[in-house]
């Protein structure tokens, strides 16, 4: 039997941080449910997860006959530094994720990559290593979603050794929104898929984890199945998160629903305060309803709400970050989700920045979120970066989150003040170590 090895790469910060005395990192990194998809589609082979957060990848030591690296732009200089060292041994080494997806021209010139697998890895993967069995793997594959019904539910099982600290579940897959500056789109197209829902809830069923988050880009993407799904988790006693876009305020039922099938936390993409900047980046769905209005009804039905937020848009200047750090307190809003705006090479985003002479550099190592990249229109880079880890800092300061904590407790009850510290500790920690809020 063939042996494999999924990679998981991580930045120079995550890997120094792996050598030190840690009792948090489990906690302190959020899982990647990629390769545990893989894992799942891999019948025939002996699988193995390592994902360098947690240990140590010492090719020269491992015996492996394909090498699989999920690679995210931010990563790819990690990722070829690891091709490169397994194609020295003879190890073919296929690259996916959005890197490939964005930029398979990119990674295909480098000698030690074989092969990229763009798109929805999963559905073409046993296509890939039915051609690296009988030793015809070919350069490029494109996954693209399967049919409803027919796409299995996924984050129901990882190879023996791989326990990530949190359980990840996927159920619908794709966007029914094309936001200009998001990946999401380019990789699973304009379509939305789901599986069947018997499948689904018996994998959900059967994982012994009582806290699940469900990693769905939209989980009212399709919502008819949405509403059918918590229909079905209400009884099995689960606590979960998910991710939805912010018209769901707008629907008391769902909201209600939700809560009774056990959801207790929705990751909602605010971007930005600035009504124009929804306009031309197509976020139409951010006017669906005032902010402060939508996380005031959320907390109505009991759910807490974490925000997420881009700085650095062309309608931004400094006063972007007081205005926002204003409005996270005045809403009571129980976590904040910071992001730099990233023009990932292979966005027309990029194309638009390059042409303009704002890309101020080529390093794909900074395109992490968290690292300035470009010249933006109203401040400069330097205000853009400053303003960006004061808000960070700020937010996640020990006041703030014990005030946050209080808050919780009066909205949404005993579980959300104790999720609220833990999460708030672990990011304050994250912060002081070097690493970003999304580590």
């Amino acid at each position: 039997m063939s042996n494999i090895l999924l990679i998981d790469p991580a930045s120079d910060t995550a890997r120094r941080q792996r050598e030190t005395l840690d009792p948090m990192r489990r906690l302190r990194y959020f899982p990647h449910l990629g390769l545990s998809v893989l894992a799942q589609n891999s019948a025939g082979f002996d699988v193995r997860i390592l994902d360098e957060r947690l240990e140590r990848c010492e090719p020269d030591r491992l015996r492996v006959d394909l090498v699989g690296i999920t690679v995210r732009t931010a990563l790819a200089p990690r990722a070829h530094a690891l091709a490169r060292r397994f194609h020295g041994l003879g190890v073919p080494v296929v690259f996916g994720g959005p890197y490939a997806t964005l930029t398979p021209d990119l990674a295909l010139a480098d000698p030690a990559v074989s092969a990229i697998v763009s798109g929805v890895g999963e559905a073409i993967w046993p296509e890939v290593l039915t051609h690296f069995a009988n030793g015809r793997l070919k350069q490029r594959y494109c996954g693209r979603l399967p049919s409803s019904e027919s796409a299995p539910p996924v984050g129901q099982r990882s190879p023996a050794g791989y326990r990530p600290g949190i359980r990840l579940v996927q159920a619908i897959k794709g966007c029914n929104f094309n936001c200009s500056f998001c990946v999401v789109p380019r990789l699973y197209g304009a379509s939305v898929s789901t599986p069947s829902m018997e499948r689904l809830v018996e994998s959900i069923a059967a994982i012994r984890d009582r806290n699940l988050v469900i990693v769905d880009d939209n989980f009212i993407a399709d919502r008819a199945f949405a509403r059918a799904f918590c229909h079905r988790m209400i009884g099995l006693g689960k606590r979960w998160t998910c991710q939805a876009t912010l018209n769901l305020a707008c629907d008391a039922s769902m909201m209600a629903l939700m809560a009774k099938a056990g959801c207790r936390l929705v990751n909602i993409g605010l971007e930005t305060l600035n009504e124009r900047t929804w306009t031309l980046q197509r976020k139409r769905q951010n006017f669906s309803c005032e902010f402060g209005s939508a996380i005031a009804r959320f907390h109505q039905h009991g759910l807490m709400v974490s925000g997420g937020f881009v700085f650095g848009f062309d309608e931004d200047d400094s006063s972007v970050f007081d205005r926002t750090l204003e409005f996270t307190e005045r809403s009571r809003l129980d976590f904040a989700a910071c992001h730099v705006l990233t023009p990932y090479p292979g966005l027309h985003l990029h194309e638009e920045l390059k042409r303009d002479g704002r890309i101020i550099t080529d390093d794909l190592a900074r395109y992490n979120t968290h690292e300035v990249v470009f010249r933006p229109m109203q401040m400069t880079a330097e205000q853009l970066q400053s303003g960006f880890d004061w808000v960070v800092k700020e937010f996640y300061s020990a006041d703030r989150i014990l005030s946050r904590l209080g808050d919780s407790l009066g909205t949404c009850g005993t579980f959300a003040a104790f999720t609220n510290a833990l999460i708030g500790v672990v990011v304050h920690s994250n912060l002081n170590r070097g690493l970003p809020i999304h580590a």
